[in-house]
């Protein structure tokens, strides 16, 4: 199945312009990162969901952990 991947390139270069708006003035480099991508075949077959980071998977479950508290807008324990 060919996959347009236009959409992943659009949010990965809005995300890259934010990063380079918010920390232009500070020296840093990308430290952790983590895509999840769903991917919904055109003949209507089960969506796939697909992840990708640069942590262990240990480090991985929790940063999902948090990031899953902060849009419940709780704290992370």
């Amino acid at each position: 199945m060919p996959v347009d991947q236009a959409v992943l390139g659009q949010v990965i270069s809005e995300q890259m312009a934010a990063i380079e708006s918010d920390y232009k003035d500070k020296d840093g480099e990308i430290g952790a990162v983590m895509s999840i991508v769903q991917v919904v075949p055109k003949d209507g077959g089960e969506a796939d969901m697909r992840l990708r980071t640069n942590l262990p998977p240990v480090i991985s479950k929790q940063l999902l952990r948090e990031l899953t508290a902060q849009m419940d807008g709780e704290d992370a324990e």
